[in-house]
C-alpha cells in the first residue's frame, strides 16, 4: 500500500469548512469527497449510533472531525448555529423539513447568509408528490426502474454511491462559482434522479424503439456475460462483429462463426439465437482455466476478464501501481480504506486519518469558536438521542 501522498495544505478546496449532517451513505461519501479535496468537514451527529454500521461509518468518513450536539435543546441548536457561521457549506441528506424543524433550513439560513453553499440530498426531491417518501437504494432502485432492468443490484449500494459521488460534484462546481461571485447557493441532489441518471441509455433507447430496445441492449445480448471455467468464471465482452469472430476462433466454435443466423449482432441478440449461442459458449469456455482463457482471449483482442474475488483483487500489482489502497489505525488492528479515484500530477491525495470516533473532536471544536467548559457541557448530544430519520 502506497506511502505517497498529497500534502493536505495543498488539497484543492483548502481553506473550505463544511458543516456535515449527514448519514448513511450517499450524503457522508460526498462530504468525504471534499474532504479528501482538502476541504475541512466537521461532522455533526448524535451520540447513539448503530455498530451494524460500523465498517460504514469507517469507510465513509475519513478525514473529518466529529462533534455530537443536541440539536433538540437551544443550547445544540445555537452551537450548530455558531459553526455553521464559520462555515462555506452546510451539507444534509435528512428528508425535507427534518432540518427545518431543527430550525437549520435552507430558509433558516440563507437570508442571513447570502454567502452560504446550502446542500442537500434526499430520495426524491424538495418538491413534488414523493418530496416526503422515505428512501433508500434498494427502495429507489425498485422505484426508478433499474431493479426490472437487470435485477437488484444487491452487494453495492449503487444509487447512494451515484448520489454521494454526483452531491460532492454540484457541491465543488458551487464553490468554484462563489469564488468568482461571492454568492452562495442551494444545491439539490436526489436519489431517484442518480438512478435515472445510471440508466440514461436505457431511457434514450425507450424513448425512441420502446420497450424492446431495453432487452435488445442489455438482457439478450448474449456475449456480454459471465462464463464457467475449470476453475471459476470469466467475464467476455465481445459487442463487435470482429470480437465475434475472434471469440470463436480462440474457442474453436467454427460452426457458430460460419453460421448466418449469427452473423450481425441483431441477429445474435434474438432470444432463439441467443440461447444457443450462451450454451456452445458456456461449454467451450468450461473446458479452459481461467487464466489461459483471459490470455488466450485478450492475445486475439477480446475484452475479458476473470471473476474475482477480494483476496485476488487487493493483491492485483494494479492496485498498487495505482496507490490505490491504504491504511489506518482502527483498535488495536488497522482498517483498509480506498483511496480517493483520482490525482492530480500522478501524486494520490492524502487520507489524513481514520474515521473519528462519534463525538471525537467536540470539546476541541468547540474550543475553537470560543465555547468554555460550562457551555460544552450544555450543548453536547446525550447518548440515546435519535438522529433525525433520513
Amino acid at each position: 500500500m502506497s506511502s505517497l501522498q498529497k500534502d493536505a495544505g495543498t488539497g484543492p478546496l483548502r481553506g473550505i469548512r463544511v458543516i456535515d449532517f449527514t448519514m448513511a451513505t450517499a450524503g457522508p461519501l460526498s462530504t468525504m469527497l471534499l474532504a479528501d479535496l482538502g476541504a475541512e468537514v466537521i461532522k455533526v451527529e448524535s451520540a447513539d449510533r448503530p455498530e451494524s454500521l460500523e465498517m460504514m461509518r469507517q469507510s465513509m468518513n475519513r478525514n473529518k472531525r466529529s462533534v455530537t450536539l443536541d440539536l433538540k435543546s437551544p443550547e445544540g441548536y445555537r452551537a450548530a448555529r455558531d459553526l455553521i457561521d464559520t462555515a462555506q457549506v452546510v451539507v444534509s441528506s435528512f428528508r425535507p423539513g427534518v432540518m427545518a424543524k431543527f430550525g437549520l433550513g435552507a430558509d433558516d439560513l440563507l437570508p442571513g447568509r447570502p454567502d452560504l453553499i446550502y446542500a442537500s440530498l434526499s430520495g426524491y426531491g424538495e418538491v413534488g408528490p414523493a418530496a416526503a417518501r422515505r428512501s433508500m437504494d434498494k427502495i429507489v432502485q425498485a422505484d426508478s426502474g433499474l431493479m426490472s432492468a437487470g435485477g437488484m443490484i444487491d452487494h453495492v449500494a449503487i444509487v447512494d454511491m451515484t448520489a454521494g459521488i454526483n452531491l460532492a460534484l454540484a457541491i465543488v462546481g458551487a464553490v468554484l462559482e462563489r469564488e468568482r461571485t461571492g454568492r452562495g447557493c442551494r444545491v439539490n441532489a436526489r436519489l431517484f434522479d442518480a438512478a435515472l441518471l445510471l440508466q440514461a441509455p436505457d431511457i434514450a433507447g425507450y424513448s425512441v424503439f420502446g420497450p424492446a430496445s431495453r432487452d435488445t441492449a442489455i438482457a439478450g445480448y448474449p456475449v456480454a456475460d459471465q462464463f464457467p471455467t475449470l476453475d471459476g468464471a470469466v467475464f467476455i465482452a465481445a459487442y463487435y462483429d470482429w470480437h465475434w469472430l475472434a471469440l470463436c476462433g480462440v474457442l474453436g466454435l467454427t460452426e457458430l462463426a460460419e453460421d448466418p443466423r449469427y452473423a450481425t449482432r441483431e441477429g445474435r441478440t434474438q432470444p432463439p439465437n441467443a440461447e444457443r449461442i450462451r450454451a456452445g459458449l458456456k461449454a467451450a469456455t468450461s473446458t479452459w482455466t481461467s487464466a489461459d482463457l483471459s490470455a488466450a482471449l485478450e492475445e486475439a483482442g477480446v475484452m475479458v476478464t476473470m471473476v474475482r474475488d477480494y483476496e485476488q483483487v487487493l493483491a492485483d500489482p494494479q492496485v498498487a501501481a495505482n496507490h490505490t489502497l491504504t491504511s489506518v489505525p482502527y483498535h488495536e488492528a488497522s482498517v483498509t480504506l480506498v483511496r480517493p479515484p483520482f490525482d492530480y500530477d500522478g501524486v494520490p491525495f492524502a487520507v489524513r486519518g481514520r474515521a473519528p470516533e462519534v463525538g471525537e473532536h467536540t470539546e476541541e471544536v468547540l474550543r475553537e469558536i470560543g465555547y468554555n467548559e460550562e457551555q460544552m457541557a450544555r450543548v453536547a448530544s446525550p447518548a440515546g438521542t435519535p438522529s433525525p430519520a433520513r
